[in-house]
């Protein structure tokens, strides 16, 4: 098994990471924690993120999960690049979390959000 990490918010743990079967080099690991730390941003109020990385023989495995008080989000997927499955994951979790403020929002804010949306688009 690789190493896992949790990182620390507000004296509140909002990330827990694990590798299993390869560790993350250092280059990766920046970038995923600062992508995560942008998801979390944008997650819900007191969220916890939970991402898991496997190494199989020919692919990875990737899970990634948003926990909060009122919703969950999570998303799974496999690739043959690393970087491209962490990407993928995290663009689907934006996905969903962008979906479930346009639903709870009230009307007014819609063309605001509608904004985000594009400007994430090209992310």
């Amino acid at each position: 098994m690789g190493f896992s990490w949790l990182e620390n918010y507000d004296c509140f743990n909002f990330l827990n990471l694990k590798t299993i079967n390869f560790d993350l080099d250092q280059e990766l690991d920046k970038t995923l924690r600062s992508k995560l730390n942008d998801l979390y941003e944008r997650s819900p109020s007191g969220s916890i993120l939970y991402l898991e990385l496997e190494k199989r023989r020919e692919f990875y495995k990737g899970a990634l999960k948003v926990t909060s008080y009122g919703k969950d989000f999570h998303t799974t997927n496999k690739a043959q690049d690393l970087e491209l499955l962490c990407s993928t994951l995290i663009k689907e979790l934006d996905r969903q979390l962008l979906n479930w403020k346009k639903r709870r929002s009230f009307p007014e804010v819609q063309p605001e959000l509608n904004g985000i949306e594009k400007k994430w688009a090209y992310l």
